[in-house]
């Protein structure tokens, strides 16, 4: 009897074994075949704060709890949050309340209550909103991944609508959710659901039971834990669907196919002087600017020509602190004029890959100049590469240069050594070192160190030295100041509804607690405006050299505002326009090719029925976008954009 026990749990022992030996074969196989660079970097999580969310969940109704665990980095989180959530259909009083443990950064307990198509919306069990609307088919909470599946299941049973009406707490939101190819992982065949909404596109992959196996949208990835090994290739599923549905837009939007053709006609800014041409034709060959002329120029051979009369065209503008969360996004920066951007930070596999796609011309979106983003100790941040040795910074350059980066994103947890080891590497190879000012760190310290390019506020000292220091330095700030007046992405509401001249401040603040339930006040929104301008006047007077950027997803009109806010308080309207043009090239050091109308340079321009120097706000809307000399149908690519302006 002892022997058979001994050998039962020897046999246990020895399958647990194998179990863990077969899981790191196949994660070693996955990580060969789906990770484009370094295999032996993103096998290391502690490395590579990639932060896998994982969950696990059963649905029980009425008053027991769901329960749902999460982990990131392999480690528990322990806060505990009784978040009472109820979802219910229309005209039903169906309910339903989950017990949630943990989260990165979960919204205020939210609770959502459905009679007959009246909708209360209580927050710690205050009612704080309701609205009467029997054309919604859901109410729910969309904070995790029990939401998602809850919405899959009401789409199938509502006989697959295009649009699934949802209310989540404060808005009425049509949902799109579309069926991708099945794919097969361990002997099971999953379905692939895609979401499209305001917040952009995200992929679930559910079993034949809609139990979600994982999720992903390019800025968080959760994962059930049992499947955690098999993210990569989620991952890798997501990428080639939106490759291929950008690749769709493309050829929609592509207004003629010829690469070498002449704009006729043309009025061109010259965005250094801020003066237009007379009537001009613009020769464009494979991609580049060939020559420009007077329109009298005659040619040796036909070529097509395309009559602009008259309208007006100016370089494509840079986002220059963009974090590229989903494919989808970038056609959203082309409908907005945006044609490259200085890509901050992330998940650097997904973004790799869709940079070398847009230089190859394999698929369509604004160029990426990556910089790749690390920090100290700290892990609180997706695709976070966390350096502390001399010798870990020069193994991550090393592969940042294998993967033709522009530079280093630093985050606030560096500390000193490690910065002076960063900028030894950075001179080394010629990269460049932007981002947050470590908090530890001096900004003296930090421009010794290389570091000249600065991220968000910087005169958070009180006394304004950093930005003195940063300007006597003649050093680059990319303020994010757009970003910091409504928060992130614009859901419901434009952020240009506090432009002095379209001031609805009830909207704008309902715009912002839709997306966070803040507690503002119209006067608290006011002031902070107030603020702002004070802070980019004191940039402007001290003459520090500004970079627009959104630091959000989908922030075309973000970066709009930015540059709106530049002129406003100080900067004027061509010097605002600079910002975004000429002088983001000049700061990547590629403004031999990018960011004016020259001969040589790459055809990325933006056509405008009016000059923009005369008002900026002709830059929310283009009429035709040609990137890289492929003429693109602006209406095309909002349709398909999820563009808000």
């Amino acid at each position: 009897m002892l022997q058979a026990i001994t050998f039962i749990l020897y046999s246990a022992v020895i399958h647990q074994i194998m179990k863990k030996i077969i899981l790191v074969i196949y994660t070693t196989i996955v990580s060969l075949i789906c990770h484009a660079q370094k295999p032996e970097h993103t096998l290391k999580k502690y490395f590579f704060n990639n932060y896998i969310q994982c969950f696990d969940y059963t649905i029980i109704t009425k008053d027991h709890a769901t329960i749902i665990t999460s982990k990131s980095n392999g480690q528990d989180r322990h806060t505990e949050l009784e978040d009472h959530f109820n979802y219910s259909y229309a005209n039903d009083s169906s309910d339903f309340s989950y017990k949630v443990i943990a989260g990165r950064t979960l919204p205020p307990p939210i609770r959502i209550i459905n009679k007959g198509g009246k909708f209360s919306v209580f927050e710690n069990d205050s009612l704080i909103h309701s609205i009467e609307d029997k054309s919604i088919d859901l109410a729910i909470n969309m904070s995790n991944p029990l939401s998602y599946m809850v919405l899959i299941k009401k789409w199938v049973q509502l006989g697959k609508k295009k649009y699934l009406v949802v209310y989540d707490g404060f808005n009425k939101r049509n949902i799109e959710i579309k069926l991708a190819k099945d794919i097969i992982i361990r002997n099971q065949k999953l379905k692939t659901y895609l979401l499209q909404s305001g917040l952009g596109h995200i992929y679930v992959f559910c079993d034949q039971k809609f139990k979600i196996i994982g999720m992903t949208n390019g800025s968080s990835d959760f994962v059930d834990q049992d499947w955690e090994t098999f993210l990569p290739v989620l991952k890798k599923e997501m990428l080639a669907n939106e490759m291929a549905y950008n690749k769709a837009i493309e050829k929609e939007a592509t207004i003629w196919g010829e690469q070498t053709y002449i704009l006729n006609n043309a009025k061109v800014l010259d965005i250094k002087t801020g003066k237009l041409s007379g009537d001009t034709a613009i020769f464009i060959e494979n991609g580049y600017i060939k020559n420009i002329q007077p329109v009298r120029t005659s040619l040796s051979k036909p070529i097509k020509t395309v009559d602009i009369k008259g309208k007006v065209v100016s370089p494509g503008i840079f986002d220059m602190h963009a974090h590229i969360y989903y494919p989808n996004q970038l056609i959203n920066m082309l409908a907005g004029g945006v044609t490259a951007a200085r890509e901050m930070g992330g998940d650097l596999e997904i973004k790799v890959q869709l940079r070398n796609a847009i230089r190859d011309k394999k698929n369509i979106g604004a160029d990426l100049f990556l910089f790749g983003l690390i920090d100290g100790k700290a892990k609180g941040s997706f695709g976070n590469i966390q350096i502390n040795t001399e010798a870990e910074v020069k193994e991550v350059a090393a592969y940042f240069d294998s993967l033709q980066l522009y530079g280093f994103k630093i985050y606030g947890e560096v500390d000193s050594s490690t910065l002076k080891f960063i900028g030894q590497e950075a001179k080394k190879r010629n990269f460049l070192m932007a981002g947050h000012l470590p908090n530890n760190v001096s900004i003296e310290y930090a421009l010794s160190c290389g570091m000249n390019n600065f991220s968000h506020y910087i005169s958070r000292d009180g006394n304004n030295k950093n930005v003195e220091t940063l300007a006597a330095a003649k050093g680059w700030l990319d303020p994010t100041m757009a970003w910091g007046e409504l928060g992130s992405r614009s859901f419901k509401s434009p952020l240009s509804l506090i432009d002095d001249e379209s001031a609805d401040w009830s909207d704008a603040l309902q715009d912002r607690i839709s997306r966070y339930g803040s507690k503002w006040s119209i006067d608290e929104f006011k002031g902070l405006q107030q603020q702002i301008d004070s802070l980019i006047h004191l940039y402007v007077n001290l003459d520090v050299k500004l970079l627009p950027g959104t630091d959000v997803a989908a922030g075309v009109s973000t970066l709009h505002r930015e540059i709106k806010l530049f002129a406003k308080n100080g900067l004027g309207n061509l010097k605002a326009l600079q910002t975004a043009t000429i002088d983001a090239a000049v700061n990547l050091k590629i403004d031999k090719l990018y960011g004016s109308i020259e001969s040589g340079k790459i055809a990325s321009l933006v056509i405008y029925d009016a000059n923009p120097i005369d008002n900026l706000k002709t830059i929310e809307k283009p009429i035709m976008v040609i990137k890289s000399g492929t003429p693109l149908n602006v209406n095309v690519l909002r349709k398909h954009g999820n563009f808000i302006n």
